[in-house]
C-alpha cells in the first residue's frame, strides 16, 4: 500500500539533498572564504602604504613593489 504523497516527499527530500551537496562543493571549490581572506589582507597592506608613502616614510620604488606583490597576490579578482 504506497501512497503517492511519499514518493512525492521522497523526490523533493532527494532533490534538496542533491542541491546541498552540489552547492557545498561549488562554494568549497571556489575557496570563497580564502579569497576574501586575501582580499582583505592586501586591502590593508595598501593603506598601510598609501600611509606610510604620505607622511615619507616608506621609499617609492618599495612601494611599488609591494604594490606589484599586492596585484599577484590578488590576480583572482576579476576587474569587470
Amino acid at each position: 500500500m504506497s501512497s503517492p504523497a511519499w514518493r512525492l516527499l521522497c523526490a523533493v527530500a532527494m532533490i534538496c539533498s542533491l542541491t546541498t551537496t552540489i552547492t557545498t562543493q561549488l562554494v568549497k571549490s571556489h575557496n570563497v572564504d580564502e579569497h576574501v581572506s586575501r582580499a582583505q589582507s592586501a586591502g590593508a597592506r595598501l593603506e598601510i602604504l598609501e600611509i606610510g608613502l604620505s607622511s615619507r616614510e616608506f621609499d617609492y620604488a618599495a612601494v611599488v613593489e609591494e604594490c606589484r606583490q599586492c596585484a599577484r597576490d590578488t590576480a583572482f579578482i576579476d576587474g569587470s
